[in-house]
């Protein structure tokens, strides 16, 4: 939503005329309702359906959140988002995840244990 910075009411000649220098902010309100899901040729795309969402690290440790699956592959082999923000998840054990599982970025730049992602064709 926006408001008027400035406004000026000019009357002269029968006229009257309202004259504006600008807009300010005057609130922001989150959007978080369900969007379309689309099908991508991406392997590394991602959908949310319904409440929830996906858990990434900025490059400056803090913990962020985004609902917007548009994943890439780094060139150290972790799933990020298009600002580097690399996704959290908790390891599997075949098909579950263990209670009291730690939250970690997919991929290691080490090798040691690297997730294998889909090459798109």
């Amino acid at each position: 939503m926006f408001t008027d910075s400035l406004g000026v009411r000019l009357n002269g000649g029968g006229t009257t005329m309202q004259i504006g220098s600008g807009v300010a902010t005057a609130s922001i309100t989150t959007n978080f309702s369900q969007g379309d899901l689309a099908n991508n040729s991406s392997p590394t795309a991602a959908g949310i359906q319904g409440s929830g969402f996906f858990v990434a690290k900025s490059s400056s440790g803090q913990q962020v959140y985004t609902r917007a699956g548009d994943f890439v592959i780094d060139r150290d082999g972790f799933l990020v988002t298009p600002d580097g923000s690399q996704i959290q998840g908790y390891p599997a054990v075949g098909a579950s995840i263990p209670s009291g599982g730690t939250l970690s970025q997919s991929g290691s730049p080490s090798g040691r244990r690297r997730h294998q992602w889909p090459r798109a064709n």
